[in-house]
């Protein structure tokens, strides 16, 4: 089976983890258990945007592969790229010259894994069963003319092709 690789343009999504918060009761403080511990519930992100994106990496994702979905091991590899800042360029007669100041890599926001699982998780149930199958990864942020991601998945075994078995 070959490589799945597709681009999608525009800026990435993050998804951030679920997180748990404490109750407020009524007329203030926090609920808590008999034992004094508080009662926590789960915080899920709910953003419209993540929804958008993610559907938009599945369209695309099924734009280039319309097989049984894929069973084995899978190799993910994900480049981000991003614009530079106005400031990594001089000004006036330097318009358009890269400062020696400049970064080389992309270090501010977003964080590469907070991209990437949203990704995974838009694959889920499109490209593959499960995103555990994923046992390797190749992530890279780096600068670009514009914001886009380039996404492909490798099947590592002739199994991961559809039908395989495995051991869930």
């Amino acid at each position: 089976m070959n490589t799945i690789s597709f681009t999608i343009v525009g800026k990435p999504v993050t998804q951030g983890s679920t997180r748990v918060v404490p109750i407020k009761a009524k007329g203030g403080g926090y609920l808590t258990r008999p034992d004094g511990r508080p009662v926590l519930r789960p915080i899920h992100q709910d953003d419209q945007k993540l929804e958008n994106r993610r559907q938009e990496i599945a369209n695309a994702a099924r734009a280039v592969y319309d097989g049984p979905l894929l069973t084995g091991a899978l190799k993910l590899t994900v480049v981000i790229e991003r614009p530079r800042p106005a400031g990594h360029y001089g000004t006036g007669r330097n318009a358009g010259i890269l400062k020696s100041s400049a970064s080389t890599w992309p270090t501010p926001r977003p964080d590469t894994l907070k991209i990437v699982r949203a990704i995974e998780d838009a694959l889920t149930g499109v490209l593959w069963r499960d995103d555990s199958q994923i046992v390797m990864h190749s992530l890279t942020k780096c600068w670009a003319d514009f914001s886009r991601m380039l996404i492909e998945v490798e099947p590592l075994d002739a199994a991961a092709a559809g039908g395989g078995n495995d051991d869930t």
